[in-house]
């Protein structure tokens, strides 16, 4: 079970002092094997920032797309940069590598001369960034609180280690961070801030009117005697999934893939409990 240590501090007001090799060790002193420690922060040096695409130049004539990216990254003047992806768009926002950076596996960032035009700096994949293994395509950080120039490493939250550890069977609650934070509260000594599940159900009660139930039938009651559903409306599915929710799931090992799927994935990773999404109609 991979537990962010930002999650973790959701559930568990761990003092600065502590360090991230003394949660390891508490995790140990409560029977919990420790896999690995991992912070992505650690192998980035030098400027990563947010920049806006302001324009993009198709060059023709090869057997792969390459595209030529004017940006805006809060400079004296726009940067270019060639980038093979082309999951974004004039306007999006993403993650630049500028000249005298340093990602994972020791890959130094200079400007280059490379089909033609000069490329100063690189935009970046989660798999090049050391976050995730998808290079599907770069990273793209639409979200209105981020600024040109602004520091990606702060504002994507990779500087945060992640615990990983290993859970025997009759242990299940802890292939939770609400059940892993609860062991670890209790070997720190410190208070655990529970969720409540009864004030979510009296907060949505009062902003949503009761609306058209959901007819279901257990065809199968061998495989299930009981169905639990909660009806949704004015759904957007193909709204992005916020930044901070992807994090997360790729911190946990898993892919983000469409929004309700994405907050389905993020209940069980932190409450144990598993859910499905689905369209009634």
């Amino acid at each position: 079970m991979k537990l962010p240590l930002s999650w973790l501090a959701e559930f568990v007001e761990i003092p600065k002092n502590v360090s991230i090799a003394a949660i390891a060790e508490h995790f140990v002193s409560v029977g919990f094997e420790v896999e690995s420690i991992e912070n992505a922060a650690e192998n980035i040096k030098g400027p990563l920032v947010i920049g806006t695409v302001i324009a993009i130049e198709e060059l023709k004539d090869h057997k792969k797309p390459i595209r030529y990216v004017e940006l805006d990254c809060a400079e004296k003047e726009h940067r270019f940069v060639i980038c093979g992806a082309t999951n974004f768009f004039v306007g999006d926002k993403v993650v630049v590598a500028l000249p005298g950076a340093s990602l994972p596996g020791d890959f130094a960032i200079a400007a280059r001369e490379t089909y033609g035009k000069t490329s100063n700096g690189m935009i970046c994949s989660s798999r090049e960034l050391g976050l995730s293994e998808d290079h599907s395509g770069i990273i793209v950080v639409n979200d209105s609180a981020l600024k040109n120039g602004d520091d990606a490493i702060a504002a994507l939250g990779i500087d945060d280690p992640i615990i990983d550890i290993a859970v025997n069977p009759d242990r299940g609650y802890a292939m939770s961070v609400r059940g892993a934070a609860r062991e670890l509260a209790m070997a720190l000594g410190l208070s655990f801030k529970d969720i409540s599940s009864r004030a979510l159900l009296a907060s949505l009660e009062k902003k949503k009117k009761r609306g058209k139930i959901t007819p279901v039938q257990i065809s199968d009651k061998t495989g299930a005697d009981q169905i639990y559903l909660r009806s949704l409306s004015s759904v957007d599915p193909l709204r992005p999934t916020p930044q901070w929710m992807a994090r997360r799931l790729s911190q946990a090992g898993m892919r983000p893939i469409s929004i309700a799927v994405d907050i389905t994935n993020y209940v069980m990773l932190e409450l144990g409990q598993p859910l499905h999404a689905f369209d009634s109609a």
